[in-house]
């Protein structure tokens, strides 16, 4: 499937997994061809695994990563897994910037070959951290100092076992 020039879709089927290779640019004039193959896809096939192949995604947005987390959502109301392999260095930044990393699935390794990817127990090799600087950390915030006991007011009310 094509949508213009800018996206390719190939999919293909390996038993209980397909794999959907983007080719291009996933954004909004996209989104759609790639929302309308996931969709075809889980009707015809209903894979235990869908595997999105980014290692030919040029580009996304957050319509694009809104798509995967779309991807993802159809998957686990199946009971079934959405694996993201080999993204660029690019798509890979905006995964851990927005920390889908830690919510999706990424898959290392030669997809076409099997990769991390292969047999139904497998699960998806963590991505190295050396492949995006570390994030900047906020400088912790203060609390702001009660005042000393002196200078808070006195209680109206005398301590239990005294008179005033």
């Amino acid at each position: 499937m094509t949508s213009g020039n800018a996206l390719e879709i190939v999919t293909e089927h390996e038993g209980s997994r397909s794999v959907v290779r983007l080719r291009g640019e996933l954004d909004l004039s996209t989104e759609n061809d790639v929302r309308r193959e996931i969709s075809a896809v889980l009707r015809s096939q209903n894979p235990q695994i869908l595997l999105l192949d980014l290692s030919e995604l040029a580009f996304t947005d957050s319509t694009g990563l809104g798509t995967m987390v779309w991807a993802h959502k159809q998957m686990t109301e199946r009971g079934h897994q959405l694996w993201l392999a080999g993204p660029n260095p690019l798509v890979l930044r905006l995964l851990r910037i927005t920390g889908l990393d830690k919510q999706l699935q990424l898959v290392t390794g030669d997809v076409t070959q099997g990769g991390a990817a292969e047999g139904p127990a497998a699960r998806p090799a963590p991505v190295p951290e050396a492949a995006s600087p570390p994030a900047a950390r906020p400088a912790p915030v203060p609390e702001a100092a009660s005042p000393p006991a002196a200078a808070r007011p006195a209680s109206p009310q005398a301590a239990p076992g005294t008179s005033p």
